[in-house]
């Protein structure tokens, strides 16, 4: 297949779906899942999916009438796709961490042995960590602190500085509890 111009990927996609999925997704697979990992910070596995769901909704977009014509390259078009489906999902991987952590802190008020030995864990890990995250999340969930508080205390330039921050420590204290229920 020849070098195509815009209209023309749109054009097969529509009177000959397979071979212009395949054609697609053998052009432009690696350059995206690499752009992906480097842009987004994420593993290889998800990079290869926010690239196929990536494919999936450009030929449904195609299908559907709601693309009829590129306005921009068509890896463009795919990269805006996975820039959304990467954001998403860190959206939702930040707010499941949130949440789990805190349940596990609030729930030290209960009295149920599973209870005692996620916050003991919890502490355990926490301790574990070396600074930054030690002290960013143990001044967030322990003392109360704002981000805007922390970020003054530790000289950050602001508290956008200090969220990011809390969402990589969060993640890694995350990871390191989820490993440790595992080994359990």
């Amino acid at each position: 297949m020849e070098k195509l111009d815009n209209s023309d990927w749109i054009k097969l996609l529509k009177e000959n779906p397979n071979p212009t999925l395949k054609k697609i997704y053998q052009t432009y697979r690696n350059d995206c899942i690499h752009w992906t990992c480097k842009n987004y910070s994420c593993s290889q596995e998800d990079a290869k999916d926010f690239f196929q769901e990536a494919i999936i909704i450009l030929y449904e977009n195609v299908k559907r009438g709601h693309l009829v014509e590129l306005k921009s390259k068509l890896i463009t078009y795919i990269y805006g796709i996975i820039k959304n489906l990467a954001l998403t999902y860190k959206t939702q991987q930040k707010a499941l961490l949130d949440v789990s952590l805190s349940t596990v802190i609030k729930k030290t008020h209960q009295e149920t042995k599973e209870t005692k030995q996620d916050y003991g864990d919890m502490l355990q890990v926490l301790s574990s960590l070396q600074d930054p995250c030690k002290t960013i999340l143990y001044s967030f969930y322990f003392k109360k602190m704002t981000m805007t508080e922390i970020a003054d205390s530790m000289n950050y330039k602001n508290s956008d500085v200090v969220k990011s921050q809390k969402y990589r420590c969060t993640a890694r204290l995350f990871k390191i509890l989820m490993k440790k229920r595992k080994h359990k």
